[in-house]
């Protein structure tokens, strides 16, 4: 077999133009059903007779062996005459052996006996032209001569008389599947798709149709199809989850549009320092469908549908799609954050507490007592056996990742700022929701002073008075309260003597945390002098059987903050604090406490303890970038909002960074150092807790973090194995049971 040019093949334009050809199903330069007007090329005395610029010609058929073929057909509506095309040199070949292409001239294209084509044109019995629906064959010898082969069409360059030798395969049909001579291949039924296996041979004329056969109904979410006695193809395999288009899919046989996705969309990857979010958005008052613009660690749009899409600030902004409720992050107003990596099968109640000096005296509390002083280095109260772990000193202590294990529980579920209690301020506390009674707030400035016993002394109690009037304290948080005895009740009286200056410290600035043994007249009190409440209901039940009274709280006028106090007992989050309150309130206060009161006491109300409803709480251009993304039902957001866990949870922004969310937003995370993907209740989330910096244990990962807690709770279990206490494991991250 000769060698074949390469060459890329171009028909002309100006006479011989798109063919049908092998494996094709619609004319090339043609649109599906519908086939170009020809156009003369020239004219003689026979009107028939005519070179036209639209070709459909078809290898319909060949033969195999010394007495090989290659049938021709001519699909279109005109006369083709293949000998005189005055741009190109036509030619039948197979592809293996065999011999050099073969010239289809006047001298060797047959027709059927009964075809009066060549007649009509005055012309041999075995002209190259080829009439409107007709069946011609050209004789190939040695076709599959040696091996499956191929039948094909060629062309070449005409220059007046001369044809060219750079051919160019119009169209191949695909293997011939076998070496045996005598046998023949082609298209079943006539015209259609090329058969993988051999056929009746029907030289010069139509090809059967062999029902059984396999073919091809063009739908590319059937696979399987056979012909039928009537030559239809069908009888196809339905397809379901096969793409079968750009953003379509197979769906029972059918080609189907794909669905939007069902959760949020990274749609746009840009500057993170700046994100364009879109969805149903929690305003102070409302919630309107709308987009949220961020640019560093500022809100700086809020608007109604793509608003702030116009924003100079939305320039190259990462966008997403939320398809979630935007809502301000939670702002939890009171947890003992390093009592955290604890719960309740660690301690739990032998009875009903009446005050909240009793429960530090059993045995079991104070093992546990033992153990977190003892992790955190506390610089009183660390039992003698912490000297033999490597935990008891400033270098060995776990104070940090005590820290920020409870900010990561609560960050999880949406929490972007935390008054945890930590006692003293560390540099390490500044990497995740905002530890807003310390330094690494984020704030600029620390104005919350808080007292975690009561009675505080009397110096300290000046003190805060003073920073009052200097402006140096914004928000006082002080339990009290916390108990169902007489004693409990009077300590409310007690914090208005307890100072220098009588009543000082009921002030606007000063919040009361539980106030469970309160009545309407200290709640009048309070909302006389401004103060405001911290609830935690979980924890007050869990110790004392019964909670703070808010419904004479709220008629009284006083702001009611909701916070979950501590994982013993308490809620492990923010999310779960909500649902506890709601229940409780549907079972006893006649569903006094709708959804979106739920809400505001977790975030606009903490901002207002905190003294910072100006800067946090709200979604509102110019407040801080501080976000939470929920999952849920966007026609009832405040209900969606109350009904999340943290599986539920989209995404977390604390000042304009997004630290937590599905994964299909983690690029929206710091790509250096990178974040953690991880399992929260079977949804697949990300986590950013490492930050560039190594110093003060900023560069620790999450896996760090818990990998540390999990041993030293293992390590001080060791150093007491006679007391019949266990804190190993270490309480997860997530209880999915809740």
């Amino acid at each position: 077999m000769n060698t074949r040019s390469s060459r890329a093949w171009a028909l002309s334009t100006e006479l011989v133009l798109p063919l049908i050809f092998v494996g094709c199903t619609q004319e090339i330069g043609s649109s599906e059903g519908e086939r170009p007007e020809p156009m003369s090329a020239e004219s003689t005395a026979s009107s028939w007779q005519r070179l036209v610029t639209t070709s459909a010609l078809v290898v319909n058929e060949c033969g195999s062996g010394s007495s090989g073929f290659v049938e021709l057909v001519n699909a279109g509506s005109m006369a083709l005459d293949l000998a005189r095309d005055p741009n190109n040199c036509w030619y039948v070949d197979d592809t293996n052996g065999g011999g050099s292409p073969k010239l289809i001239n006047d001298s060797n294209v047959n027709h059927a006996a009964s075809s009066t084509t060549c007649a009509n044109a005055s012309k041999s019995a075995t002209c190259a032209i080829v009439g409107a629906g007709e069946h011609v064959w050209v004789p190939y010898s040695y076709i599959n001569w040696a091996s499956p082969d191929e039948c094909r069409l060629l062309a070449s360059t005409r220059s007046a008389s001369a044809c060219g030798s750079d051919f160019a395969s119009i169209g191949s049909v695909g293997t011939t599947s076998s070496s045996v001579a005598g046998q023949c291949f082609g298209r079943l039924p006539d015209l259609g798709s090329w058969s993988s296996a051999t056929i009746t041979c029907t030289i010069g004329g139509a090809n059967p149709c062999q029902a059984g056969t396999s073919c091809d109904d063009g739908n590319a979410c059937t696979s399987g199809e056979v012909l039928d006695s009537s030559c239809q193809c069908g009888s196809g395999v339905p397809l379901s989850g096969t793409a079968c288009g750009t953003n379509q899919v197979c769906e029972a046989g059918a080609c189907v549009e794909l669905p939007p996705p069902a959760g949020p969309v990274l749609s746009h990857l840009g500057r993170r320092d700046r994100l364009l979010l879109s969805g149903t958005v929690i305003t102070f008052d409302s919630a309107i469908e709308g987009q949220v613009l961020v640019e560093g660690n500022t809100i700086t749009c809020v608007a109604e549908g793509t608003a702030c899409s116009g924003a100079p600030g939305a320039t190259d902004a990462t966008v997403i799609d939320t398809a979630g409720i935007i809502a301000p992050g939670l702002i939890d107003t009171h947890n003992h954050v390093l009592f955290d990596v604890f719960d309740e099968s660690d301690w739990t109640p032998t009875m009903t507490y009446q005050n909240h000096n009793q429960w530090p005296n059993e045995p079991r509390y104070q093992a546990m007592l033992d153990v977190k002083q003892c992790l955190s280095n506390d610089s009183q109260g660390k039992p003698a056996w912490c000297a033999n772990t490597p935990y008891g000193t400033s270098a060995g202590s776990l104070r940090c990742e005590l820290d920020k294990y409870g900010e990561l529980k609560g960050l999880v579920a949406g929490t972007t700022s935390m008054v945890g209690l930590p006692g003293t301020s560390s540099a390490c506390f500044g990497s995740l929701a905002r530890s807003i009674d310390v330094a690494q707030n984020g704030l600029g400035e620390d104005k919350v002073q808080t007292s975690s016993l009561f009675p505080p002394s009397k110096t300290s109690a000046d003190n805060v008075c003073e920073n009052f009037a200097s402006g140096k304290t914004d928000a006082y948080l002080i339990h009290d309260g916390e108990g169902v005895d007489a004693a409990s009740l009077t300590e409310f009286a007690t914090l208005g003597t307890l100072t220098s200056s009588d009543y000082c410290l009921y002030a606007p600035q000063t919040t009361i945390t539980h106030g469970v043994a309160f009545t309407q007249n200290e709640f009048a009190i309070m909302a006389g002098a401004g103060m405001k409440l911290t609830w935690s209901p979980a924890s007050n039940l869990f110790l004392h059987g019964q909670t703070a009274d808010i419904p004479a709280a709220l008629a009284a006028g006083v702001r009611v903050a909701l916070a979950p106090d501590w994982s013993i007992g308490g809620s492990q989050n923010l999310l779960d604090e909500m649902r506890f309150a709601d229940a409780w309130d549907n079972a006893h206060w006649s569903n006094r406490l709708s959804p979106k009161d739920l809400l505001d006491m977790a975030t606009s109300n903490g901002a207002e303890v905190l003294a910072l409803q100006n800067r946090l709480g709200r979604i509102a251009p110019g407040y801080l970038a501080d976000i939470a993304v929920f999952a849920g039902d966007r026609a009832d957001p405040y209900a969606a909002v109350l009904a999340a866990r943290p599986k539920d949870v989209s995404l977390v922004v604390v000042g304009g960074s997004a630290l937590y969310g599905d994964l299909a937003l983690s690029a929206a995370g710091a790509p250096e150092p990178g974040c953690e993907t991880l399992d929260i209740c079977g949804s697949q989330k990300f986590l950013c807790v490492a930050s560039a910096s190594s110093a003060s244990k900023l560069g620790q990962t999450y896996a760090e973090i818990r990998s540390a807690l999990a041993q030293a709770m293992l390590d001080v279990d060791a150093q007491t194995p006679g007391d019949g206490y266990d804190f190993a494991p270490l309480t997860p991250l997530v209880r999915c049971d809740r």
